[in-house]
C-alpha cells in the first residue's frame, strides 16, 4: 500500500472514530453535515448559525409551497414542516365524532 492511500485511510478513519466517539462535538458534526447536504443538492435555503437553524422551501407539483425548518440543538435534530396545506374543519369534526361512537361500541 502506498503512502498516500495509507494516509487517507487513516483520515477517513480516524474520522470515523472521531465521530463515533466525540459525542460533545456531535451537534457540530450534525450541522456542518446538514450544510453540506443543502449545498451539494443546490438546494435553496436559508442558514442562521448562532442558532444552528435551516429555513427551507420547495415547490410541489401544484405551484404549492413547502417550507421546512431545520435546528440542530446539543442532542437532538428538530424538524418542522406543514403536512397538510387544506384542513377541513368539518370533516375533523365528524372523524372525530365517528371515532369517538365507535370506541363507545
Amino acid at each position: 500500500m502506498k503512502i498516500v492511500e495509507l494516509s487517507k485511510y487513516i483520515k477517513v478513519y480516524s474520522q470515523r472514530v472521531f465521530r463515533l466517539f466525540g459525542m460533545q462535538h456531535r451537534s457540530d458534526i450534525v450541522w456542518k453535515e446538514l450544510i453540506k447536504l443543502y449545498k451539494k443538492e443546490n438546494w435553496h435555503f436559508g442558514q442562521y448559525d448562532n442558532e444552528k437553524y435551516i429555513r427551507t422551501s420547495f415547490v410541489d407539483e401544484n405551484n404549492n409551497d413547502l417550507n421546512f425548518h431545520y435546528q440542530v440543538t446539543a442532542d437532538k435534530l428538530v424538524f418542522r414542516g406543514v403536512i397538510a396545506t387544506d384542513f377541513n374543519e368539518e370533516k375533523q369534526m365528524t372523524l372525530c365524532y365517528c371515532h369517538h361512537i365507535s370506541t363507545i361500541f
